[in-house]
């Protein structure tokens, strides 16, 4: 038996449509494989969306924070890693790094306080801005939504949305904001 390894949280790609039954799926994939001991949790984080249809009905429902992905806490190791990647849906790891003894990958543990902004509960009212007061090429703070205290540059205005590109899990993403969610950043 191998000593246990600290549990850390990992991004799993999966099929996109697919978030909720992969978290089923795995957790039943590790009681069958016997590791269930060693995956803690599997998260698919939602958030309510409020939409308004033409005939004037309102209706909210719970979408998917990040689609396609889903976070996973667990001691990794050989029999882990195989067990999620056995998973149906599931494509892979976010952020393997190559290793220099071996000929695969290993994945990437995401970093506490990434996770930290990830997963904050807090909302904080924001004072609405007017989109003249930003330019682009700007630093700005996200304030609220799903990527509440992520830097950004501004890359385009409109008078009702301002668009930006920031920086998730090592990749540049374009995302939409109103002059509202977001405040100026002290330094670039």
């Amino acid at each position: 038996m191998t000593t246990a390894a600290k549990p850390r949280t990992y991004l799993v790609h999966v099929a996109s449509g697919c978030e909720k039954a992969v978290c089923s799926l795995m957790m039943e994939r590790a009681r069958a494989l016997h590791v269930l001991d060693r995956i803690h949790a599997v998260k698919a984080p939602q958030m309510p969306k409020t939409t308004k249809r033409k005939d004037g009905v309102v209706t909210t429902r719970q979408v998917f924070v990040y689609p396609g992905y889903v976070f996973v806490e667990l001691e990794l190791d050989a029999d882990v890693s195989r067990a999620v990647l056995s998973t149906p849906h599931v494509i892979g790891f976010v952020g393997n790094k190559p290793s220099m003894k071996a000929k695969h990958t290993h994945p990437t543990p995401l970093k506490e306080k990434e996770l930290a902004k990830i997963f904050k509960q807090e909302s904080t009212v924001v004072p609405t801005v007017n989109t003249d007061s930003f330019c682009v090429g700007q630093y700005v703070t996200l304030n609220s939504g799903p990527f509440a205290e992520y830097d950004a540059e501004i890359i385009d205005i409109t008078p009702q949305k301002i668009r930006v590109l920031l920086e998730i899990f090592g990749r540049d993403t374009t995302v939409e904001v109103t002059p509202d969610q977001i405040s100026f950043k002290d330094e670039p």
